[in-house]
């Protein structure tokens, strides 16, 4: 099967067309995930849920969880991370040129598999069951793989760019990001037409145990 992406009702677009106060509380609503007993009380900027997760937070709250909320998503428990736990993963860096510039740029983070790994999934286990994941972005932009595509790929949880921490307001609070520069079936393409299954703005990554609807 071939990887999909999708955009929701917020789409990009749109989301710049909003009013700056809307902006300003999807963004805030990100970081206002609550801290699992006994767990970091760091904010949490990123979330997995799905088979195989092990979860450190409790279900969906429809107040503090409102952007998820808003975009279409629901579990009854998932693992969540802040920045600095995040960071303090072994990291990779690749430098693919970037749609938005034509440019290569420096893009480091974990894995896609060693933070899956951090929330306690067999990510090789889960691809050979023919897993998908969902790659949802606090724009509204989400994009749908197979598991083994997105491992294949090498993909990553880019956290910096050219030595700099990716923040809100721009790529960040990470990019999910693969060297398309090197991956055979990618660097044939045009550039604008390699990352659609690379969203920045990631916020949250949910696992199914085969390709979702929409």
């Amino acid at each position: 099967m071939t990887a999909s992406a999708s955009r929701s009702p917020l789409s990009r677009r749109s989301l710049l067309a909003a009013s700056a106060a809307t902006g300003l509380a999807l963004c805030e609503s990100v970081l206002a995930a609550p801290a699992a007993p006994g767990k970091s009380t760091e904010a949490a900027v990123l979330t997995i849920s799905g088979p195989g997760v092990r979860g450190n937070r409790g279900p969906l709250d429809p107040v503090a969880d409102l952007l998820l909320k808003n975009h279409g998503l629901a579990f009854d428990s998932a693992w969540t991370t802040g920045a600095g736990a995040l960071e303090r993963l072994p990291t990779v860096e690749i430098t693919p040129h970037i749609e938005y510039d034509g440019q290569p740029h420096r893009l480091r983070g974990p894995l896609l598999a060693t933070v899956l790994q951090a929330a306690g999934v067999d990510s090789a286990a889960a691809a050979a069951k023919g897993q998908w994941i969902t790659l949802q972005a606090i724009d509204g932009y989400r994009a749908q793989l197979p598991l083994a595509q997105a491992l294949q790929w090498r993909m990553l949880l880019a956290t910096h760019m050219d030595g700099r921490r990716l923040g809100l307001g721009g790529l960040g609070p990470q990019w999910a990001m693969y060297d398309a520069d090197r991956i055979a079936e990618l660097a044939g393409k045009p550039l604008k037409e390699r990352f659609a299954q690379a969203p920045w703005g990631l916020y949250h990554m949910g696992l199914h145990a085969q390709q979702p609807q929409g």
